[in-house]
């Protein structure tokens, strides 16, 4: 019967917790964070970084983006020469190219990698997107573990592109709610706003997708004006219209500009 597979965590804030839990009914974990010290049954918490890694076959780290280097940092020159090291933080493509030279110097098989959606939903079988030259090689190893993982590219920085380009839909339409939920209590219509947006938004369709490209493209003029309007009644009730203000300069450019069009649009 063949060793479980040693997997260490580096990085065990809400995340990095829960796949350290899912992997340790299938491997034998191991997971570090200098700033998490609640207690685990479900698997061993090293004492160090470096103690974490030091036995390991894949090593994940799930750390925020300024944390990256230092957390590939503790297993350089630790881990063992082959290793896999999964950076999964949600950095820029340039970072995660100067993490894999760090990796590859070190002998180590670097995987830029990338959830694609909300780790406590779908816990350790959220969709991951992987790049770079372990990226085969850590689905290899993930995917009989119940993980998700998808390899997009064998170049560092692919996983993370399409992650910050889904992110700029995904955080751009988090801060226009905030932005507008403002001005609808501003304004007294709180109570009506959240009841039609919430229906708006769960009634997106493909058609209402192209609908909107194709609206803006042929009404860019009115457009403007109108999102101009709504600068006006943001800042007349007293919240700063940074991201309607945004969306204005970005619809004045779509008539000189268009809009790319990908086949699913």
């Amino acid at each position: 019967m063949s060793e479980p597979l040693r997997i260490a965590l580096l990085g065990l804030g809400e995340a990095g917790s829960i796949v350290a839990e899912d992997l340790a009914g299938a491997a034998s974990v191991s997971g570090y964070d200098p700033l998490v010290t609640r207690p685990t049954g479900a698997y061993e918490r090293a004492a160090s970084g470096a103690m974490a890694v030091a036995d390991a076959d894949v090593i994940i780290a799930l750390t925020a983006g300024h944390d990256a280097e230092g957390a590939l940092a503790s297993a350089a020159g630790v881990a063992q020469a082959g290793t896999i090291y999964a950076d999964l933080s949600s950095s820029s493509p340039a970072l995660k190219r100067r993490l894999a030279a760090t990796a590859e110097a070190a002998g180590l098989r670097f995987v830029d990698g990338v959830f694609v959606a909300t780790v406590p939903a779908r816990r350790s079988a959220t969709p991951l997107l992987a790049s770079g030259p372990g990226a085969t090689a850590f689905a290899d190893a993930m995917t009989p573990l119940g993980m998700q993982v998808t390899v997009v590219g064998a170049q560092a920085g692919e996983a993370a592109t399409r992650k910050l380009l889904r992110s700029i839909v995904m955080k751009g339409m988090t801060a226009l709610l905030v932005e507008s939920l403002r001005a609808a209590e501003a304004t007294g219509e709180l109570e009506w706003y959240t009841e039609h947006i919430r229906s708006t938004l769960t009634d997106i369709t493909p058609e209402l997708l192209t609908r909107l490209l194709d609206g803006t493209l042929t009404h860019s003029v009115r457009r403007v004006h109108e999102m101009q309007a709504a600068v006006e009644l943001v800042e007349g009730a007293g919240v700063e219209a940074a991201m309607t203000r945004a969306t204005v300069e970005v619809l004045e450019r779509v008539g000189e500009t268009g809009i790319p069009r990908g086949s699913a649009l």
